[in-house]
């Protein structure tokens, strides 16, 4: 009788041991399917979030954004600078336009002229501009490593509303400019534009051909009549103008 109650005892103690084991291995798979779920929907989130996204991730001819057909544009004003000119032409939401330029090296009063851009030349305009997503296109400013010197300066800049929320009766205006030979393909279709529409010369002076041709700066002049200290007077070189210190 005694060897039954122990054998039975022993066979409970099995069974319970066994059943606690059971419970705890179920216990532990539970647990594991939680963090499972936990770690699925902490991925989803971030890749909704952009946090698996690359930091950069260029894209080739961008699409004008939809926010932009929303501007109304009321102003572009092209300037372009070099060492020996400078010249603008702005163009009102009208189509009324304004030639304005001067030369740097010559004592010559400035050019001023006027024109019209028509309807269809003004509609052609606003879609080249939306076309070249032109609010999203960035600045291109000289590279002295890589750029040869010489070159002209574009500068881009349109008036359009809505203006800021803040001072919403005023325009909001977007520039952009670049150096001659690094602007955007989309930069050069819209200055091209422009000046074809303008029809008549843009003064874009590039190279001299003797000293006389380069502008001086209004420095302190020696005995030589030649600027002194940090004051250089520039020369012509190869067609371009360089400073020269003495």
């Amino acid at each position: 009788m005694d060897k039954k109650l122990k054998g039975f005892a022993a066979f409970s103690s099995l069974r319970s041991s066994s059943h606690a084991r059971s419970s705890h291995e179920r216990g532990f798979a539970h647990v594991l399917i939680l963090i499972a779920v936990v770690l699925v929907l902490a991925v989803g989130i971030a890749a909704s979030s952009g946090a698996l996204r690359p930091l950069y991730s260029p894209t080739i001819n961008p699409s004008p954004s939809s926010n932009d057909y929303d501007k109304k544009i009321i102003e572009v004003v092209l300037n372009i600078k070099t060492q020996l000119s400078e010249s603008s032409l702005t163009i009102n939401q009208n189509g009324e336009v304004k030639y304005w330029a001067r030369y740097l090296n010559r004592k010559m009063p400035d050019i001023i002229e006027t024109g019209t851009f028509s309807d269809e030349q003004m509609k052609k305009l606003t879609e080249k501009i939306f076309e070249n997503n032109f609010f999203s296109m960035p600045e291109r400013p000289y590279n002295p490593k890589t750029d040869p010197i010489g070159g002209s300066y574009y500068y881009l800049t349109v008036k359009y509303f809505p203006g800021d929320p803040l001072e919403p009766m005023f325009p909001s205006q977007k520039t952009v400019y670049c150096y001659e030979f690094n602007c955007e393909k989309g930069f050069l279709e819209i200055k091209d534009v422009i000046v074809s529409f303008w029809g008549k010369e843009v003064l874009e002076v590039e190279v001299c051909k003797t000293d006389s041709d380069c502008p001086q700066p209004d420095c302190a002049v020696g005995p030589d009549e030649k600027p002194v200290g940090n004051c250089p007077y520039y020369i012509c070189q190869q067609g371009q103008c360089v400073p020269k210190y003495y």
